[in-house]
């Protein structure tokens, strides 16, 4: 039961309801009726009841979760733990990859942004199998690109690639 878990919880149980009200100013397209189900409130709307419910589910988790002994395993002579400083360097390599992705996606295109970004991405989580890598950062944007550009035909950036 950690406070800073619980304060994450309610502010992403917040964040939630406040995109939840917020959907509501979004603007029905014309061509679909008011009492169609799937709008373009939907999809907003589906995400911030799951963010809701799943904030919930961790504030629960905390709560019920059995308090754990700290080890001195694992931790160097300031007492720090080293797996705390691995772990927010890895938060901050992600959100730096994170940052490149929201900056390439334009520019390179869909296709190149996204394969780097998933070959970083499982970089940073520790897989270091290449043919893994590399079929991941391959497969799946192509699949994403085929399923958006054949099947719902909404356009994506082509960036170098004019396909």
């Amino acid at each position: 039961m950690k406070r800073a878990e619980y304060i994450i919880s309610i502010g992403l149980c917040v964040f939630g309801i406040f995109i939840f009200i917020l959907t509501n100013t979004i603007p029905l397209m014309v061509a679909v009726e008011k009492s169609s189900v799937v709008n373009a409130r939907f999809f907003p709307k589906l995400m911030s009841l799951l963010l809701i419910i799943l904030s919930i589910v961790m504030a629960l988790e905390n709560y019920y979760q059995k308090p754990t002994t700290k080890q001195e395993n694992g931790s160097d002579k300031d007492g720090r733990n080293t797996k705390d400083k691995t772990a927010r360097l890895r938060l901050l390599v992600l959100g730096i990859l994170c940052l490149f992705y929201f900056i390439s996606f334009q520019p390179l295109g869909f296709l190149l942004s996204s394969a780097l970004f998933m070959a970083g991405f499982t970089l940073i989580l520790g897989s270091r199998k290449w043919y893994f890598i590399l079929s991941i950062s391959i497969v799946s944007p192509l699949c994403i690109y085929l399923l958006f550009k054949t099947l719902l035909g909404a356009p994506l950036p082509e960036g170098i690639f004019y396909f």
